[in-house]
């Protein structure tokens, strides 16, 4: 999945990046129990996952702060925690959609630039956090909305359960 660039400013330095990437949806598995309840003539199933592995970053940055520079970086993500929300009608004939999915934690977020300007490295450091804040709201966005995309392709609204019959 491909990430929005991002052209930004934050700290007095001037931020732009492409090609940005987000990797290894099949990295998902479930970590905690699932969850079901019984709401309004439905099932509704929430299903905790987490990503083992998360390949995020961008093939191209530039930063401007009286001099620029220029590279690449990858993001790390130390703990992620998201809920699938799926909803079983019990009506004839039984429908599965997905409600929502809500990713509800992106913790120990770490930006690693690379690039050739050795004296760099406290301004990149200083930038680090600053870009990891505002990484955290687009890469939850992006991972709900690859997550669900994934699962619509799997899931279609009101797919009927043929098995499931009076």
């Amino acid at each position: 999945m491909t990430l929005p660039d991002i052209n930004s400013k934050f700290s007095g330095i001037t931020f732009t990046a492409t090609g940005g990437y987000f990797a290894k949806f099949s990295s998902l598995y479930k970590n905690r129990n699932i969850n079901v309840s019984i709401v309004d003539n439905g099932i509704n199933i929430r299903i905790p996952l987490s990503l083992r592995t998360v390949d995020v970053g961008y093939n191209e940055f530039r930063a401007k702060f009286g001099f620029s520079m220029s590279g690449n970086f990858r993001v790390m993500i130390n703990t992620n925690e998201i809920n699938v929300i799926l909803r079983l009608q019990t009506v004839n004939p039984c429908a599965l959609n997905v409600e929502r999915v809500e990713v509800t934690s992106l913790e120990g977020i770490k930006i690693e630039f690379q690039n050739s300007c050795k004296q760099c490295s406290s301004i990149l450091s200083s930038m680090s956090s600053g870009l990891a804040n505002f990484m955290r709201n687009m890469l939850k966005k992006q991972m709900q909305n690859g997550i669900d995309d994934a699962l619509s392709k799997f899931v279609d609204n009101d797919s009927l359960l043929p098995w499931i019959s009076d």
